[in-house]
C-alpha cells in the first residue's frame, strides 16, 4: 500500500471477486450474477468501466461452470473456469479490437484465484487432486500420476477438503519454494504450509504455521520477502532472523530421516542380520551453545532421545588457553551421544525449539556394528 491512505474504487466497478493488471488495464470476474463474464476497465483508467474502451465478455456461459481465477503472463491472459468440467483459456491482443480467446485445455482447472502462482514462465496451481501448471496440463491434461503432488499423494489427501476456497498459493523465487497454506484434517483454518521446490522436484515436510493469506514485498534492500498473515491480525515474514513468532514463542527446527535399512550398505550385511546401535552423531556449523534433542526409533520399539551439544567443543587459532580448550575448526564440528537397540531399520528425529538459536546440520552419522561380530563396525 502507497501513501498513509486507501479507499474504495472509484468510478462504477462492476461486482467482483477477484481481479489482475494486465498491459494497462485492470481485468475483473466472480460476479455471482454472473460467473462465466469477464470484465475490463478502460485504458490505464481503473476507475473506467463504462467507457469506450472498457467492455466485457461471457465466456462459454453454457458450459456449466463459472470463472474461478484470473492470471497474466508473458502477454497473455489466463483465465481458468470451474469447478465441474474445469478449463483454462488463454487470451492475447492489447486492445477490444484485437482480443481473441482460445480453449487451452478442458478438463482441469484451480481451486480457486488464490490458488494460482507463477513459477518463470509457468504457472502452477492448486487442483482438487495436487498440484500442477499449465505445461504439465497442456501435455497431459488431469492425469494424476503426472501432477508433482503424486509423490505426497498420501500427505494431499489427508487435508481437509471442505476448505479448500481458502488456501493460498505463493512462490518464494529467492528460495525457489512454492508455497501452499491449507489445511489439515480436523483443522478449520489454513494450520499448514507446504513448500515444494520445483527446481530439484522435491515435497517439504508441512510448517505448522497459521496462514490465512500468504504474500510477497520488496523491503528496503530490494530483496523480495515473503509474508504471512494471521488470524490473529498479524502479518508476519517467513525466513526471518529472529527465529520467533509474535510474543517471543521460538519456534521449533525439525528434521526427520526416512527408514534408514543399513543391510543393503555394507557386505556384512544381510537382509536377516541384526544391528547393535552405538552412537548418533552429526557434523555441524556451530550458531552457539545449545543442544539438539534426538528421537532414535529403532523397528517397532520405543523411542529412545538423545541430547547432541552444538556448541563448538574447541578453539579455533586466536584466543584460547593452553592446558584448557581444544584447538579445532570454527566450522564443521562434530557431536555425539550414546545410543543403545537392536533392529534392523531406523528412524532418525532432530530438533531444537529454543528463541532465536539457529541450527546448521551438514550430515549425520549413525554408528551401527553387525551383531554376528564385534569387529563389523560401520558408519
Amino acid at each position: 500500500i502507497l501513501g498513509a491512505t486507501m479507499g474504495n474504487l472509484a468510478g462504477s466497478p462492476p461486482n467482483f471477486a477477484f481481479s489482475t493488471h494486465h498491459i494497462n488495464r485492470q481485468w475483473a470476474s466472480g460476479n455471482p450474477a454472473l460467473g462465466s463474464r469477464l470484465y475490463y476497465c478502460g485504458l490505464a483508467d481503473p476507475e473506467d468501466w463504462t467507457g469506450a474502451t472498457s467492455g466485457s465478455v461471457d465466456i462459454d456461459p453454457n458450459d456449466g461452470d463459472r470463472n474461478v481465477g484470473l492470471y497474466s503472463l508473458v502477454d497473455q491472459l489466463w483465465l481458468f473456469k470451474g469447478p465441474h468440467i474445469g478449463s483454462i483459456h488463454r487470451i492475447t491482443g492489447d486492445a477490444p479490437s484485437n482480443f481473441a480467446r482460445d480453449v487451452f485445455v478442458s478438463g482441469i482447472t484451480p481451486l480457486s484465484h488464490n490458488a494460482i502462482a507463477r513459477v518463470g514462465n509457468d504457472l502452477f496451481f492448486a487442483h482438487r487432486a495436487g498440484i500442477t501448471s499449465l505445461s504439465i496440463s497442456e501435455k497431459f491434461g488431469n492425469m494424476e500420476h503426472f501432477f508433482p503432488s503424486a509423490k505426497v499423494r498420501a500427505l494431499w489427501k489427508s487435508l481437509n477438503r471442505n476448505r479448500t476456497r481458502f488456501w493460498h498459493m505463493k512462490y518464494d523465487e529467492t528460495q525457489d519454494l512454492l508455497l501452499l497454506a491449507c489445511s489439515s484434517a480436523g483443522f478449520t483454518t489454513n494450520n499448514w504450509i507446504i513448500p515444494y521446490q520445483p527446481s530439484t522436484d522435491r515435497w517439504g515436510d508441512p510448517w505448522n504455521i497459521p496462514a490465512a493469506s500468504l504474500g510477497a514485498f520488496i523491503d528496503i534492500h530490494g530483496e523480495k520477502r515473503m509474508m504471512v498473515g494471521n488470524y490473529t491480525g498479524r502479518v508476519e515474514y517467513l525466513d526471518s532472523l529472529d527465529r520467533v513468532d509474535p510474543g517471543s514463542t521460538a519456534y521449533t527446527f525439525l528434521a526427520r530421516t526416512p527408514s534408514l535399512a543399513f543391510v543393503a550398505d555394507h557386505p556384512n550385511f544381510t537382509e536377516r542380520s541384526e544391528m547393535k546401535f552405538h552412537r548418533i552423531g552429526v557434523r555441524h556449523e556451530p550458531k552457539g551453545n545449545w543442544n539438539l534433542s534426538g528421537i532414535l526409533k529403532v523397528d517397532d520399539q520405543a523411542d529412545q532421545t538423545f541430547t547432541l551439544d552444538m556448541g563448538l567443543g574447541s578453539q579455533g587459532l586466536g584466543s584460547f588457553t593452553l592446558g584448557t580448550d581444544v584447538l579445532g575448526p570454527a566450522s564443521r564440528v562434530s557431536a555425539f551421544a550414546t545410543v543403545s537397540g537392536r533392529g534392523r531399520t531406523a528412524v532418525v528425529e532432530l530438533s531444537q525449539a529454543g528463541a532465536s538459536q539457529d541450527v546448521e546440520l551438514q550430515e549425520l552419522i549413525v554408528e551401527v556394528e553387525s551383531c554376528g561380530s564385534a569387529d563389523d563396525s560401520v558408519s
